[in-house]
């Protein structure tokens, strides 16, 4: 919790954490310290849940994309064969 907490910006030790969690009682720049750090780190959290959530749905869209490529092109080269064999065969009069 300690090194979350840096990462907003909060530097508090984290056996000081550890006590102000058991109850010793704390300075209100403390409080209020922690209680900053606690909201940025959620914050951080639902950003972090929400790239990737787009991610996902890139990942997704970009395989409809291909997927649809390759069947247009299996059924271009499906006509093309099918195109092919018609020519080869002579009229029947």
């Amino acid at each position: 919790m300690s090194r979350r907490f840096a990462g907003v910006g909060v530097g508090i030790a984290a056996a000081r954490l550890r006590e102000i969690s058991c109850g010793a009682p704390a300075a209100d720049a403390e409080l209020a310290g922690v209680e900053f750090a606690v909201v940025a780190d959620e914050l951080m959290h639902d950003e972090r849940i929400a790239k990737l959530a787009r991610g996902k749905q890139r990942c997704a869209s970009w395989f409809v994309i291909i997927v649809m490529g390759l069947i247009m092109f299996s059924s271009l080269l499906c006509m093309v064969v099918l195109m092919l064999s018609l020519m080869q065969h002579s009229a029947p009069f």
